[in-house]
């Protein structure tokens, strides 16, 4: 059954507002996990990273759980190039406190060499020295 994304949305705004992250909120997230890797959008993608990160400071990990998998399609898909907002978010999340599932899928793609190539650059631009001491010696 197709549903349109307004009706998803309206739906998935209705129930977070009532404190239910089920169904339609789960169904929006993963409508953005799945259609943003091949037709980003800045505006859609803002709007999935702020809703994920508002639901996390309600103790609810839903939306992160989507958008760490996300994260890990762009950084293991040598065809898809990371935005620069998007690679700034992930090098943020894989440092905050509690995420430590996101430092590890950076490092593993760090290490496996199956990232864009335009994307590692980007990422390297924005991890210190010490970052890409860690991830290259593994443990």
């Amino acid at each position: 059954m197709h549903i349109p994304y307004w009706l998803v949305h309206q739906n998935a705004v209705q129930q977070r507002q009532r404190g239910d992250f089920s169904n339609q909120v789960k169904v929006l997230y993963r409508f953005y996990c799945d259609f943003l890797p091949s037709n980003f959008n800045l505006g859609l993608y803002r709007e999935f990273h702020e809703t994920a990160l508002a639901d996390l400071q309600l103790e609810n990990r839903t939306g992160i759980d989507y958008l760490i998998s996300y994260y890990d399609t762009l950084l293991t898909n040598t065809r898809l190039v990371m935005n620069d907002a998007v690679a700034r978010d992930v090098i943020d999340l894989s440092r905050g406190e509690g995420e430590r599932a996101m430092f590890q899928k950076l490092r593993f793609a760090w290490r496996n060499g199956a990232t864009n190539l335009k994307t590692r650059k980007r990422l390297g631009g924005l991890l210190t020295e010490e970052e890409k001491t860690e991830f290259d010696k593994g443990g």
